[in-house]
């Protein structure tokens, strides 16, 4: 609960500002501290921290997204065990990772 307050406190004080970088925050701070956590649990920090990235690229979060976005995406791999799909999903991994690179070094030369 210590690891949000800052954030929360901000926001009490001014709501109209940065909402969704709030909820990020509080997102990564419950999944990192939680006591129990699925892997699933982190696309709840990961999916808005994406519109945050794409819609404010001078604020640096898209390092972090991708940094985030390959450790928990790669976290949820091991979901799929059959020997049937696993080539499928690295192969739809990696393709997900070249994409998500080429899109953010487009979007963050401009």
């Amino acid at each position: 609960m210590l690891s949000i307050l800052p954030m929360l406190i901000s926001v009490w004080k001014r709501p109209e500002s940065k909402k969704t970088e709030a909820y990020c925050i509080c997102a990564l701070a419950s999944f990192i501290f939680g006591y129990h956590v699925h892997e699933k649990a982190i696309l709840l920090s990961l999916l808005p921290l994406a519109v945050v990235a794409v819609r404010n690229p001078d604020d640096g979060l898209g390092k972090t997204f991708l940094i985030l976005s390959s450790a928990g995406y790669s976290g949820l791999l091991p979901l799929i065990f059959t020997d049937f799909e696993q080539p499928m999903i690295i192969l739809l991994f990696a393709c997900s990772e070249l994409f998500t690179l080429s899109l953010f070094e487009t979007q963050f030369k401009r």
